[in-house]
């Protein structure tokens, strides 16, 4: 059964990847604000840890800034204006639903906090954690089917199709690159056990038609107003 979060009106899920960088820096929040206005609802920020136990919303390909971490976000802010704190994004933006990728457990404490002062998290907030099973097993523990999580590299997360037995899974969605993502029965599999399907990075025409034309349930893209169009010409456009 499809967990809450995704709750979409049987439309595809339309993820902005860090906001509408057309419009603004990406990760900021104008560049969120602008993404919401064109009509998206769900948002993906990376997921950083500075001092203080702060996180904030900012690409890292091994989840940490080292550079970063000895400096709380006001201090931060005067080389990185557009820097914005991952609860500011959320207070902004109410009617948005955010998945929160955490690529290093060394943010895992402060990223269970934040969740567990939020208000109906089940149908707002969702965490990928590619390559750190256990911290998906933690918040699985922790906030039981209420939290929406999806797949690991193992439950598979990157490839689609899943390393380890189903009985162990616990997975909403599964993120995958959009170069694997190729078999219609592979997709159909999925989709049929509740779990979403979500390529990434979406950011051509071409890639779009033919992903939805293999019926995935997601896409994750840079490319928003181009997504949207391509849904609106296929009545996908929740």
């Amino acid at each position: 059964m499809t967990h809450q979060f995704y709750d979409n009106g049987g439309y595809v899920v339309a993820m902005s990847h860090a906001g509408d960088s057309s419009a603004a820096p990406a990760s900021s929040l104008a560049a969120y604000q602008a993404a919401f206005d064109l009509g998206f609802r769900y948002f993906q920020i990376d997921v950083v840890q500075v001092a203080g136990n702060e996180l904030v919303a900012g690409h890292a390909i091994t989840g940490r800034q080292r550079s970063w971490e000895g400096s709380t976000h006001s201090e931060l802010l005067d080389q990185h204006p557009q820097l914005a704190r991952v609860q500011d994004l959320i207070d902004a933006i109410p009617g948005a639903r955010w998945n929160l990728e955490i690529k290093s457990s060394f943010a895992r404490h402060a990223l269970f906090e934040l969740l567990a002062r939020q208000p109906n998290i089940h149908g707002r907030f969702a965490i990928s954690a590619p390559f750190h099973g256990r911290i998906l097993k933690a918040a699985r523990q922790r906030f039981g089917n209420e939290l929406c999580t999806s797949a690991s590299l193992l439950e598979g997360s990157l490839v689609g199709q899943p390393l380890i037995p189903l009985s162990r899974q616990h997975a909403d969605a599964v993120q995958i690159m959009y170069l694997l993502a190729r078999s219609r029965k592979q997709i159909a599999k999925r989709t049929a056990e509740g779990i979403q399907y979500q390529p990434w990075p979406v950011n051509s025409e071409k890639e779009m038609d033919r992903l939805l034309d293999l019926g995935v349930t997601g896409i994750i893209t840079d490319e928003h107003q181009l997504l949207k169009d391509v849904l609106q010409r296929k009545g996908l456009w929740a």
